[in-house]
């Protein structure tokens, strides 16, 4: 099945069926949160399947002048679309390093989950640290950069 891109939006966070890795970083807390409608239409896009069913959302936050974070929530269904995921990430970046002049984007990944460290590390990502009691039940994280001059 075709994955088709579309700007994110917060109905699209709620409906995401995550992969278990990341199940615990998405509470119900953070799924009744109000969104910035606004900002996920800008800097977030959603992938979904020809259905209409959202299978991942990835995006920028943009933080103050020059520094931006990315995150991602991927479903177990996107998981057999690794090249339409990564060109995704990729043009984000790529768009949100040049609109808002970035000279750094981080991105957090749970030390358990060593898939998304190693997409993290190919889309340009370099491990500065560990974030002790970061997540929500107080997991690690790897706290990982990308820097441009």
């Amino acid at each position: 099945m075709k994955l088709t891109l579309f700007p994110g939006c917060p109905d699209d966070i709620r409906l995401i069926e995550v992969q278990e890795a990341q199940r615990v970083q998405i509470s119900d807390t953070i799924l009744a949160l109000d969104f910035d409608v606004e900002l996920l239409r800008m800097w977030s896009r959603t992938l979904k399947l020809p259905c209409g069913k959202p299978v991942a959302i990835m995006g920028v936050t943009p933080k103050r002048t020059g520094y931006a974070s990315s995150w991602a929530l991927i479903g177990t269904e996107a998981l057999n679309h690794p090249v339409k995921l990564t060109k995704t990430a990729k043009q984000l970046i790529v768009r949100a390093r040049n609109a808002l002049f970035l000279r750094r984007m981080t991105l957090d990944v749970d030390l358990k989950h060593e898939a998304a460290l190693r997409w993290a590390i190919h889309l340009g990502f370099e491990v500065e640290g560990i974030q002790r009691c970061y997540g929500l039940l107080g997991e690690d994280a790897y706290l990982l950069s990308r820097i441009w001059p």
